[in-house]
């Protein structure tokens, strides 16, 4: 074992907080920061997990980012806390509201549009906090691809980068391959975020570690969406063997895991055929359970119904609206209505016209 200390972030609050739609109390949130500073994790991502100013968008939240960093951090006074931010306007243009209250922001890469990240690496990093590029949907391009992404965002102020397996596709030797790249053309701290749709969320965390990851994303209990994260109470059982030095209090991670973060997420993770399907082909969409409604309404096999998604999205990284807009006319459907049917069972053409 080597000399160095592994960062562990634990993103129990914002991954988890998907399982309830981020609906989680403040001393939720703040009992699970207690128990895990008391547990020596010096690291916590705490915002709404579609990032900083998610509900104030319009997404489903009992309380605001600020809120939540508060309690947290009256809690849990040593521990370093971590903002997620979208790339997208909500996120960026909410930067200066919490900037007070977090150690570091974490910002979504969009790596379809890479002027745009840079931009927005640029408008965070003037905040003064630290920015940690986060490099999701990376594995549907290509290890030289993201390294040139990278290599701009770190011109423009990243002080980190952190791997994302945010598919659940990679193997080990995927993650080894871009991480070698990274180190190869850049020179910040890597991190890496494994997710447990295919059961590798440890073992690839393992392989980055032996890639020279300074840092692993982890989450009590493994809470989180599709299948869950890499499960914090694992990493540190088998601290003895890791090649970087992790001291973290086992007993006080499972207490805190069973009494305070599974109350609050209600259920362990667990796996659904739409995720492995999602995980297949490398996409993902939020809320995934839309995707199910709607190969229901068209009477599709879900697995048919995701293919032709990829073909409408062509070649880039993320599914997104207009995907499902084009989509759905291409089967004489209208978003909206669909939309108003699967929320309220009611067609409004129909009930306007009757």
């Amino acid at each position: 074992m080597n000399g160095e200390n592994l960062q562990i972030i634990d993103v129990t609050i914002r991954q988890g907080g998907f399982m309830v739609h981020n609906n989680v109390l403040k001393e939720q949130v703040a009992d699970i920061a207690k128990g895990l500073e008391e547990a020596g994790v010096s690291w916590m991502e705490v915002s709404h997990g579609r990032g900083i100013g998610a509900k104030r968008a319009g997404y489903p939240g009992l309380f605001p980012d600020s809120e939540l960093l508060k309690a947290a951090r009256k809690a849990a006074p040593k521990m370093k806390l971590s903002g997620y931010l979208s790339p997208y306007p909500y996120s960026i243009l909410d930067v200066e509201s919490v900037a007070k209250l977090v150690d570091a922001f974490r910002l979504s890469i969009d790596l379809d549009d890479a002027s745009k990240s840079v931009e927005n690496v640029r408008a965070v990093a003037k905040t003064g906090v630290p920015v940690t590029a986060l490099l999701e949907r990376a594995h549907r391009l290509d290890p030289e691809k993201v390294v040139e992404v990278a290599a701009k965002l770190e011109e423009a102020g990243a002080k980190a980068f952190c791997l994302a397996d945010t598919f659940g596709s990679m193997t080990s030797d995927d993650v080894r391959k871009y991480f070698e790249e990274l180190r190869r053309k850049t020179s910040l701290p890597l991190g890496f975020q494994g997710f447990d749709t295919t059961g590798r969320a440890i073992g690839n965390s393992l392989a980055a570690l032996d890639a020279g990851a300074e840092s692993l994303d982890a989450s009590l209990l493994g809470l989180g969406p599709s299948g869950g994260m890499a499960a914090l109470e694992t990493l540190a059982a088998l601290a003895p063997r890791l090649p970087k030095k992790l001291r973290l209090d086992l007993k006080q991670l499972c207490l805190t895991g069973r009494w305070y973060a599974l109350p609050a997420m209600r259920y362990l993770p667990s796996l659904r055929s739409a995720d492995l399907l999602l995980s297949k082909r490398k996409l993902d969409y939020y809320p995934v359970e839309f995707l199910e409604r709607l190969a229901g309404i068209l009477e599709m096999d879900l697995e048919m119904m995701l293919a032709q998604l990829d073909a409408v999205k062509g070649d880039r990284l993320r599914l997104k609206e207009i995907d499902l807009r084009e989509f759905l006319a291409q089967q004489n459907l209208d978003f909206d209505v669909v939309l108003e049917f699967i929320k309220t069972g009611r067609i409004p053409d129909v009930e306007a016209s009757s």
